[in-house]
């Protein structure tokens, strides 16, 4: 089974294992195969991770499956979070495929797909694999003449290593951080690219036992509740900040010394944005905490004091809307600022951009809330623009609600 309207930028993200499945392991079989099909993989490999959901391990062998029907090596990394099946997609010059659902609950999942070295598929890419999938689907292919091989590989050391190269390992040393993997994949991340050996500084790894049903707090790091914890813990150790990552590992919230949470553009700010090293064009999640902590290191200061010195935009906050259909919102939302920037992620919604003149840019982003509707958030150099793209925002949601 796969429900058409699932596949979106990056990738496919839906229900799974319920009675409101949008696809299954068949529709994984198929998308393996397909995405064979469609690269011309046949007689090469392709490397393939999943995540810690109760059932991605199940989605992982259904892809390995369909993949090697059709005559596809498959170098499998078993867990392992997106941001180290991104790195192995890249030195290894191979398609990837990463079965996660990122940030959002247990009941969802997905398939993160690249192109060889680590390129990110695009929508017309994915149109092609949705068509050739049901058609698998509904015929499937023979088995080619010479079936595929599967090879267990283990890429976590040398990603580990690559990441530490990126920063001035010195200036880490001495910091006391408090990382709440949130039983998500940073739990084996972090301690190969934290650990006290590799950095000197002082790790404190919270809820480091892999539990796809998250049973401490949910997976977002943008929701108040799953920073609670982790910002309790700063404060009565008296760590210099708190780093909250989602489930897959490719993104995290930022705490201070006080257990305060640190807004994104502060932090852009005071890593730099871009600069060269980056992970393969990604701003992978433990990057940004390493260049984040290498920043704080060299500075001497607490990270409140960096934060005072950024230059803040003026922000909606996040704004919870119901909607009756979620996909459809967005579709709206879409066509109304098709003049704007719009970037569609997998399972993550809309981020739109754009420019008010001298009044400077603005962008806002528009996230699935686990199915209970959106979470709209603005952001804009001037309050008035900010005001305006919200209020435009809000009015083209409510017509669809």
């Amino acid at each position: 089974m796969l429900s058409r309207g699932i596949f979106s930028g990056g990738g496919l993200c839906g229900i799974v294992g319920t009675d409101a499945a949008q696809w299954d392991t068949a529709g994984a079989r198929a998308i393996g195969a397909a995405f064979v099909h469609l690269v011309g993989l046949s007689g090469q490999a392709l490397v393939m991770g999943h995540d810690m959901r109760p059932t991605s391990a199940d989605l992982a062998r259904a892809v390995a499956e369909g993949a090697l029907s059709q005559g596809a090596d498959v170098v499998d990394l078993g867990l392992c979070s997106t941001d180290q099946l991104v790195y192995s997609s890249a030195v290894l010059e191979v398609p990837g495929v990463m079965i996660t659902g990122g940030h959002l609950g247990a009941a969802v999942n997905g398939i993160l797909l690249w192109q060889a070295g680590a390129v990110p598929v695009d929508e017309a890419f994915l149109d092609r694999l949705a068509a050739r999938a049901e058609e698998f689907e509904r015929s499937p292919r023979p088995k080619v003449g010479v079936l595929g091989s599967i090879t267990a590989d283990e890429t976590l050391t040398d990603y580990a290593t690559h990441l530490r190269a990126q920063v001035d390992a010195d200036a880490l040393a001495g910091l006391h951080v408090v990382v709440d993997a949130g039983n998500g994949m940073v739990a084996l991340d972090a301690p190969a690219v934290l650990g006290e050996e590799k950095l000197g500084l002082h790790l404190e790894l919270l809820n480091r036992v892999l539990d796809g049903t998250f049973p401490q707090h949910g997976p977002n790091p943008s929701q108040p509740a799953s920073l609670v914890q982790a910002a309790a813990r700063v404060r009565t150790s008296g760590a210099d900040l708190g780093l909250v990552f989602d489930g897959d590992g490719d993104r995290c919230a930022v705490l201070d010394e006080a257990g305060v949470l640190v807004p994104d553009d502060a932090v852009t700010q005071i890593v730099g944005g871009s600069r060269p090293g980056d992970l393969f064009g990604t701003h992978g999640g433990m990057l940004t905490a390493l260049r984040l902590m290498e920043c704080l290191g060299i500075s001497g200061e607490p990270l409140s004091a960096l934060v005072s010195r950024c230059a803040h935009s003026a922000t909606s906050g996040e704004i919870n809307l119901a909607v009756g259909d979620a996909d459809a919102a967005l579709r709206a939302v879409g066509e109304a600022f098709e003049h704007h920037r719009v970037q569609s992620d997998c399972g993550d919604g809309l981020t739109l951009s754009g420019e008010a003149g001298a009044r400077g840019e603005w962008s806002a982003s528009l996230r699935p809330d686990d199915g209970q509707g959106l979470r709209l958030v603005v952001e804009a150099a001037d309050r008035a623009v900010m005001e305006a793209v919200r209020d435009d925002l809000c009015s083209i949601l409510a017509a669809v609600a």
